[in-house]
């Protein structure tokens, strides 16, 4: 008797774990999907961060193309963005948004979620090692619950050196 109840119950958590996943299926194919890193102005702001549906991040990168920290973390989220379809990777120049914002808390993310900011991350690089590359922007992202560390691919080889700061 205990043999038949252990076997319902295997077959009910596995009915239980398909039903899951299709769930999980479904809601990730009615997301919206992006996979690239763009610029946006000032007048596009706030459609693009607060107007997102509720279940998606927002990453964006406030920057200057003088700061070194800032071009690197541009190509690196330009390299990612491609690998996680279901968060919104921007990018806006700190001065588009604040005339007078200041470059010491540059570069900054802020994270959006349900037209709300869930992360303000000021002097970013600062939690990164001292070489920091893709990986530790990921797992860091990952940390936070936006990224999923386990769906990142390293890039074979990196075009970060060819690329030049004026693409900014």
């Amino acid at each position: 008797d205990e043999d038949e109840d252990e076997d319902e119950d295997e077959e009910d958590d596995e009915i239980f774990r398909k039903y899951k996943q299709q769930r999980i299926d479904l809601i990730k194919n009615s997301l919206p999907t992006y996979g690239r890193f763009y610029r946006v102005k000032r007048d596009e702001f706030i459609s693009e961060t607060e107007k997102e549906h509720e279940l998606i991040h927002v990453v964006v990168h406030l920057y200057q193309n003088t700061i070194p920290a800032c071009i690197r973390l541009n190509l690196i989220l330009e390299d990612i963005a491609p690998q996680f379809t279901h968060v919104k990777f921007i990018r806006t120049r700190s001065t588009d948004l604040v005339e007078s914002f200041s470059n010491v808390a540059l570069p900054m993310l802020l994270v959006y979620r349900g037209g709300e900011v869930v992360h303000t991350i000021p002097q970013v690089s600062k939690h990164f090692p001292r070489k920091w590359e893709d990986k530790d922007v990921v797992a860091y992202l990952a940390k936070k619950g936006i990224l999923n560390k386990q769906a990142y691919k390293p890039p074979r080889q990196s075009k970060k050196d060819i690329r030049l700061k004026e693409d900014y």
